[in-house]
């Protein structure tokens, strides 16, 4: 993390937060209290640039944040505001050409039109297909890249981050799998785990995180 004036402090200061259950809110309080301390935030999952964002908090209050995007309409739209974004899925693995299924429905939630922000993933897991309506749903096919999350890192210059955000449709281990915490240097990782798996736990803890708290399905991990 880096200081900044107290000039720089005033002009970009704010206390709007936009992820669901004010997970965003929650990190900030309890993590990273000093809003003059500027930090780096990856967010694998960017999903849209502000409804349901995790990183966008991080962003309006002068933090660098990368966002990896797999949907190039979703990539696209941050790219159109400035925001910097990798798109690709990630994976364990560097991949070319991988099929990516988009799910797309409308429904109303979180006080805004959920459209391709669930479901959509690599390849749909039996449990989150059971959670998919049957109506009003359509699914196709797409190719994108997938590369290891350390591979990212490096591409774009960032050795150390100070809060990531995973948030891939049951996917999460296999991202963080994709990440070598001993050249990579991660303070806080927030990992959706939707179905609330103690694999979640065991992986983290194997390569020496903590749980810290939980966000209804959020799981909050810290070293040590």
């Amino acid at each position: 993390m880096r200081s900044v004036s107290r000039e720089e402090f005033s002009a970009i200061h704010s206390k709007s937060y936009f992820a669901e259950h004010a997970t965003d809110q929650k990190i900030r309080e309890r993590y990273f209290p000093d809003f003059a301390r500027m930090g780096v935030m990856v967010e694998v999952g960017g999903g849209t640039p502000e409804f349901l964002s995790m990183s966008k908090h991080f962003k309006d209050n002068g933090w660098r944040v990368v966002i990896v995007e797999p949907n190039p309409l979703f990539a696209s739209m941050h790219r159109a505001i400035g925001n910097e974004v990798v798109e690709c899925a990630c994976s364990s693995e560097n991949q070319s050409n991988v099929p990516f299924t988009v799910v797309s429905q409308e429904v109303e939630a979180y006080g805004g039109i959920v459209t391709d922000h669930s479901f959509s993933s690599l390849a749909l897991k039996p449990s989150y297909v059971a959670m998919i309506p049957k109506e009003n749903v359509s699914r196709r096919s797409i190719t994108v890249d997938a590369r290891r999350l350390d591979s990212i890192l490096e591409s774009q210059g960032i050795s150390d981050v100070d809060l990531l955000s995973v948030d891939v449709e049951g996917w999460e281990i296999e991202v963080m799998k994709g990440l070598d915490t001993t050249r990579h240097s991660v303070g806080v990782i927030v990992l959706e785990n939707l179905m609330h798996e103690a694999s979640y736990t065991e992986y983290m803890r194997s390569i020496h995180y903590k749980l810290d708290t939980k966000i209804e399905y959020n799981y909050v991990f810290t070293a040590g």
